[in-house]
């Protein structure tokens, strides 16, 4: 990536765009090695946190090198995000590492986080938007730094929609100061704990009985 970043650069090597596709193809080429090796000696349930974690930095570098670098998706983003999903559906990985301190409802919202940015690298706001919506709309909770990706792409659907600037809600700016104000009020009162219990039991998996 270092390598095709800097392809530009006036001090770059001449070949540095030849040196940055062959570190990615000797990197892809390694991932499907890593792979069969963890199918062959059937680790691949021990590993299927890491081979997550793995699939979501890949598209995520590919993802910066389409929108800011302007390349081309040498790599496959929208291959790399199916595979990651296609995990969290696979019966055998219900038990493994991959849920491990982080249910499937919280593992997909990293999924969907990356098609919001992949929809937005197209300029598909609209797709973006209904993917962000519905995620906020829907779950119980959302991550951090994934809900102020959702929030931004629902800005930039309005910017583009709204007719004058002053009718384009700044949710951005609305939710991080939300955000300040229950640190602050945190800060005061310290010592104050609250307790809160899910009778549904949807967030535990599974419904309590009353």
């Amino acid at each position: 990536m270092f390598y095709i970043v800097n392809r530009k650069h006036p001090k770059a090597d001449f070949d540095a765009e030849d040196n940055g596709i062959t570190d990615l193809n000797r990197a892809k080429a390694l991932d499907q090695e890593a792979y069969q090796t963890w199918r062959e000696r059937g680790q691949l349930g021990v590993q299927a946190r890491a081979e997550f974690f793995c699939l979501l930095r890949r598209a995520r570098g590919m993802l910066t090198l389409v929108q800011f670098a302007e390349y081309e998706d040498i790599w496959g983003i929208e291959d790399l995000i199916g595979q990651a999903e296609e995990m969290l559906h696979n019966p055998y990985f219900a038990e493994s590492n991959l849920f491990l301190g982080i249910n499937q409802v919280a593992r997909k919202q990293q999924v969907t986080d990356l098609r919001i940015q992949y929809a937005l690298s197209k300029k598909e706001t609209d797709k973006a938007a209904e993917m962000a919506m519905k995620m906020l709309v829907e779950d119980e909770y959302v991550i951090d730094t994934i809900l102020m990706n959702c929030v931004t792409a629902l800005n930039t659907f309005f910017e583009l929609q709204g007719s004058e600037p002053n009718q384009v809600p700044n949710l951005a700016q609305g939710v991080k100061r939300d955000t300040r104000r229950g640190q602050v009020d945190s800060l005061r009162k310290a010592k104050n704990v609250i307790f809160c219990l899910d009778y549904s039991g949807s967030m535990a998996g599974e419904r309590m009985d009353r």
